[in-house]
């Protein structure tokens, strides 16, 4: 080994390798869909908001579902085009949250508010 090699050969200690080591496993995080957390989150729950002033202001109530109805829209062609982190195009999971929006965003809330 010349002088040349020595100067130009990167050193790493077994420290630096655990700490590259480390950095490499918390790359490995949860995937955390950005349209279920908060503020976002919110414009799904617009259309209750709807159902409740729909009695007292007509106009109002319907407005309050354009943002949901877009949400919804949202949520759903992102998990159609989306596995997660990867792009994966399935109708059949795209499907799945249409029926899980349908059901738990729209029909059920809004059922137990008129009925209430």
């Amino acid at each position: 080994m010349n002088l040349v090699d020595i100067y130009t050969k990167p050193i790493i200690n077994s420290s630096e390798k655990n700490i590259r080591n480390s950095f490499k496993e918390n790359d490995k995080r949860e995937y955390s869909d950005p349209l279920r957390k908060w503020p976002l989150k919110g414009l799904a729950y617009s259309n209750e908001l709807g159902a409740v002033v729909s009695g007292i202001s007509p106009k109002l109530g319907t407005a309050l579902w354009v943002p949901a109805l877009m949400y919804f829209g949202a949520d759903i062609y992102d998990k159609y085009k989306n596995d997660e982190t990867q792009y994966a195009p399935s109708k059949r999971r795209g499907l799945k949250e249409a029926i899980f929006q349908a059901m738990a965003s729209v029909v059920l809330p809004t059922a137990a508010v008129k009925t209430g």
